[in-house]
């Protein structure tokens, strides 16, 4: 039987609701992106309710698996998914294909989507929804030889505390390129799928260092794309003050600075692991560009990377830090400051560097008056528009502020793929 909490947290959701509905038409949303959208503006409420449970309960959230919701929404947009080969096939025990193209080589790209949701919350259908519409936005020539693969770990709110989902990971990351030698992978991941990401790549540096791949060596990733990656896992007191995105960002976003301050519930998800590991908390302090070398997803000419943060994140300034220090981005979070306009200025939320000797190309954008991990919470409407509307399936006919991470995702994959 689900315990106290959770049943006083689904009796109170309700009154929570209304309250939001009352505060919203009285004083305004205070997420400023989504100040006229109730809606959305309950959502990230929703989100912070549930972040406010403790991490054994939010396991009640988690009742349906990624299967199920590849089976529903398979159904549900058929007309689209029905023309996916492979689609919902299972690869391994941890993983099943989005779209798996035929008669691949194993040069073709294999694009790895790690979900988010602090290792404690299940795959969830705006994630999903989010992955199709950036595939299908996808150039044809480009998605023609493209195979999307969805990761799905076990998760921490289940008693699966960190680095299992790391282990689970390479289990299938190895089966893909040690015995199926595919040798173009792309990671794709949000939130808690960054930090696996970004771990995962320290993790195959050990492993090389040590000697423990077999001859033809390790594997890296040859793109990166990382939204709203949670790169340092515990702040420092001192992020909580005026000037840091802890504390300005403490209530326009839909996590909070209590959320990750709270060492008991940060145990709870990683266990007995070494938080100032870099295969648990890669943009841990002091940050060392050093530590990153020999890893080609971030230091070959090959490859590409992309970052996305939201402007009114709490993790803004530990993700453009991290980018400042190894990726030698001038954004710089212990220096940027909130705008007071949405708009998108270039000089402000943009930087750009192509490909060089030694080292990968890289893009990080900073949403105005983004939310954490917006991409794949609160964009993925795009897809009904798509499959009922009949908009084009062209990714110059989104609009770029309403759908800010999709169309940047979007674009950036039609350029290096």
């Amino acid at each position: 039987m689900p315990p106290f909490g959770f049943l006083l947290f689904l009796l109170a959701l309700p009154f929570r609701i209304i309250y939001e509905l009352c505060i919203f038409y009285i004083k305004g949303s205070p997420y400023r992106k989504y100040s006229k959208q109730y809606l959305i503006s309950v959502q990230i409420s929703f989100c912070q309710w549930l972040f406010d449970l403790p991490v054994t309960e939010s396991r009640y959230f988690s009742l349906y698996n990624a299967s199920m919701i590849s089976s529903f929404l398979g159904f549900k947009y058929s007309s689209i998914l029905g023309r996916y080969p492979g689609h919902g096939e299972p690869y391994d025990d941890n993983s099943f294909w989005l779209r798996k193209a035929p008669n691949r080589k194993s040069t073709d790209p294999i694009l790895i989507y790690l979900h988010g949701g602090g290792y404690c919350f299940q795959l969830g259908p705006s994630q999903y929804k989010a992955v199709v519409t950036i595939v299908e936005l996808l150039d044809a020539s480009k998605r023609e030889n493209l195979s999307v693969l969805i990761f799905d770990y076990n998760l921490a709110s289940s008693g699966f505390t960190f680095p299992s989902q790391l282990a689970q990971f390479h289990d299938t990351y190895q089966k893909l390129t040690v015995i199926g030698s595919n040798s173009n992978i792309i990671l794709m991941g949000d939130s808690a799928g960054g930090n696996l990401a970004l771990v995962y790549l320290q993790y195959l540096k050990d492993l090389q260092q040590k000697n423990s791949y077999s001859a033809q060596g390790v594997v890296y990733p040859s793109k990166l794309v990382l939204i709203s990656p949670w790169v340092k896992i515990q702040p420092e007191p001192e992020d909580y003050r005026p000037g840091h995105s802890y504390y300005d960002n403490d209530t326009m976003d839909l996590l909070r600075y209590e959320h990750f301050s709270d060492s008991q519930a940060i145990r709870r998800v990683f266990g007995t692991s070494d938080l100032d590991s870099l295969t648990v908390s890669p943009g841990r302090a002091p940050l060392n560009k050093l530590e990153w070398s020999g890893i080609t997803s971030i230091n070959d000419e090959n490859s590409d990377i992309l970052v996305i943060v939201g402007e009114d994140e709490v993790f803004r300034d530990d993700v453009l830090d991290w980018c400042h220090v190894i990726l030698d981005c001038p954004l710089q979070g212990s220096l940027y400051h909130n705008t007071n306009s949405a708009l998108f200025i270039p000089a402000i939320h943009e930087y750009k560097s192509l490909p060089d000797k030694g080292t990968a190309g890289v893009e990080v954008f900073v949403e105005p008056w983004g939310v954490h991990d917006a991409t794949f919470l609160f964009e993925d409407d795009l897809l009904d528009k798509i499959d009922k509307l009949g908009l084009s399936s062209n990714v110059n006919a989104v609009d770029s502020d309403t759908y800010f991470g999709t169309y940047r995702i979007v674009q950036f994959l039609n350029r290096v793929l």
